[in-house]
């Protein structure tokens, strides 16, 4: 995963609020980057589209990009728990 890292006082620990990536050291904000908000938007409705078609490890993928792009995206972390969940019922199935 790509570590987001504050360019004024160099802390690890961000948050995201408004569209910016905030600092909880510093205070220093920084605007999202619009390209990265379009192919988060798109990996999200690709996402939701293997969803329907119960294709989940192409659903887990899409969520893996999303988080390389955005590690706090909570809605890629709700896809992958989703996928989890989804692959133990199919496991327990097949037994």
């Amino acid at each position: 995963m790509k570590e987001i890292k504050c360019q004024n006082c160099g802390s690890l620990a961000l948050h995201r609020e408004d569209g910016f990536w905030v600092c909880d050291y510093c205070g220093s904000r920084y605007e999202i980057d619009r390209r990265q908000k379009e192919k988060i938007e798109y990996l999200v409705m690709k996402a939701e589209e293997a969803f329907e078609k119960q294709k989940y490890g192409k659903m887990n993928d899409c969520a893996m990009h999303i988080l390389a792009i955005d590690p706090y995206h909570s809605y890629s972390w709700l896809i992958r728990m989703l996928n989890e969940d989804m692959e133990h019922r199919l496991k327990k199935d097949r037994k």
